[in-house]
């Protein structure tokens, strides 16, 4: 699942979520520490409103306003972040839409597409060049960042990344590793 809306995360803080996608954002927030740093962020505006509400009526609308933006710019600047970092959400964005680089049908984002087998250099456009590389580039960060970071996350992303620039065996030991 991907991040909920910064809206949605407010919701659900506010415990004015819908029942029917109460138990998606809550397995959401369990996986995701960004989405969880959120939450939390939006409970203490939650409880500092409270609080100002027991006291006498001296704020205003402006509260709800500056509480709202807050986690908008919050919610803004995490899902910058999670982009920037040579994750899995990078490569998702790299890879040419309606386009199968793998005949494995990848999940987690990847949009579906027939596989029309191995790529061809003679067949490649120029822009489609440019895509590649930056594909290539990201590929080569998510495996920098495993070679650092252990965690099942970094060596999964590295396995799928490998995966994509059709480096098959050093895939398959990194997602073994991830596991």
């Amino acid at each position: 699942m991907m991040c909920p809306s910064p809206q949605t995360l407010a919701r659900f803080a506010e415990g004015r979520l819908p029942r029917k996608d109460l138990a998606a954002v809550l397995a959401h927030i369990d996986t995701c520490d960004d989405c969880m740093s959120i939450v939390e962020l939006a409970n203490q505006t939650v409880a500092e409103e409270e609080e100002l509400e027991a006291e006498p009526r001296r704020t205003g609308w402006w509260l709800g306003v500056a509480a709202a933006a807050l986690i908008a710019i919050a919610g803004g600047w995490l899902l910058r972040e999670r982009l920037a970092r040579p994750g899995m959400g990078r490569l998702v964005a790299l890879v040419p839409a309606g386009e199968r680089l793998v005949e494995p049908r990848l999940s987690g984002g990847f949009d579906y597409a027939v596989y029309r087998g191995a790529r061809r250099a003679a067949g490649s456009a120029a822009g489609d060049d440019a895509e590649r590389m930056k594909l290539i580039g990201a590929a080569g960060e998510a495996v920098e960042r495993a070679r650092r970071d252990s965690s099942a996350e970094a060596q999964h992303t590295a396995g799928v990344a490998r995966l994509l620039i059709d480096e098959p065996a050093e895939a398959v030991s990194a997602l073994r590793i991830a596991v």
